[in-house]
Order: C-alpha cells, then sequence, then structure tokens
C-alpha cells in the first residue's frame, strides 16, 4: 500500500512536470499592489527549465510586477488542452516567491526564453523587460477525476 502511494505520487509530480513543460503561458495570480486584499489576475508566458524553476520575462510597466515588487508571493495555473469547462481537465496550479534577476545574471534564460517565445525579442531589446524566477513552494496537480495531489516543495526539486 505505501509502495503504491509513492509510484502515485512520483506518477503524479512526472505528469506535472510534463504539463508544465508542454504548455507556454500560464493564469498568472499576483496579490494586488493597489486593491489590497484582493487577486489580481493575468495571462502570462514562461519557460520551465531543468532547475524546476519557472521563469517569467515580463516589463517593470505591467501591473503584475508592480504587484510582485511589493509581495513576492504568486500562483499560477497551467491548463491543460482539454475543454476549459472540463472540471477533469488536467491542471497544475503553483504557489511560489518570484525573485527579479538582474539582466547580468539571466543573459543565458533570456536568450532561452526568446528561443521559446520568439516575439519576447522585441521585448528584450526594451529596458524595462527582466525575468523573474519562481521559486515553487507547493504543487496542486489535477491529473482528472480522483487525482488530486499537493506536491511539496522537496518533491518538485
Amino acid at each position: 500500500m505505501i509502495y503504491e502511494h509513492i509510484t502515485m505520487r512520483k506518477t503524479a509530480i512526472k505528469e506535472a512536470k510534463d504539463l508544465c513543460q508542454k504548455h507556454k503561458s500560464a493564469f498568472l495570480s499576483t496579490l494586488s499592489s493597489n486593491q489590497k486584499g484582493f487577486p489580481f489576475s493575468s495571462i502570462a508566458q514562461y519557460i520551465f527549465l531543468d532547475d524546476n524553476h519557472f521563469y517569467f520575462f515580463i516589463s517593470d510597466i505591467a501591473q503584475h510586477t508592480k504587484n510582485l515588487i511589493k509581495h513576492s508571493e504568486l500562483s499560477f495555473m497551467i491548463l491543460d488542452d482539454g475543454d476549459v469547462a472540463d472540471v477533469e481537465n488536467a491542471r497544475v496550479t503553483i504557489l511560489g516567491h518570484a525573485h527579479k534577476l538582474s539582466r547580468d545574471e539571466s543573459r543565458a534564460q533570456i536568450d532561452q526564453f526568446i528561443a521559446t517565445h520568439e516575439k519576447a525579442q522585441q521585448y528584450a531589446m526594451l529596458g524595462d523587460f527582466n525575468l523573474w524566477r519562481v521559486v515553487v513552494t507547493r504543487v496542486r496537480y489535477v491529473g482528472g477525476f480522483g487525482r488530486a495531489f499537493w506536491l511539496e516543495k522537496g518533491e518538485w526539486y
């Protein structure tokens, strides 16, 4: 029984990471800096690298960036390709903290971001776009009916 539980969790982690690799954008939620106590949702592109961190390349003037400057906490959901109305559609919700990286320390990741998101080349020429690394705190993976798991930071990394 314990072995079966461990196997199910390992499968959930693999499926969650595969879903994150497969997609390129997420429903991003930050804590509002001007509507105290309320979450703010947007859509943002990301890359998910072999270090198991997510990276967002976002403008300093975007509302979600202004929110992250004041509160590093965020969550974002990656939804599989199925029908949005289908409650059994696989999805991953990431909880974590975002940290802005300098252009110098993130050059390689910016290049990877541009390779994944070609239009980001335009953003890279602007001085107000920066890379933000997400350190995962906890992950909620729903792989379908009866397949919901909270995955802990130690399991993710």
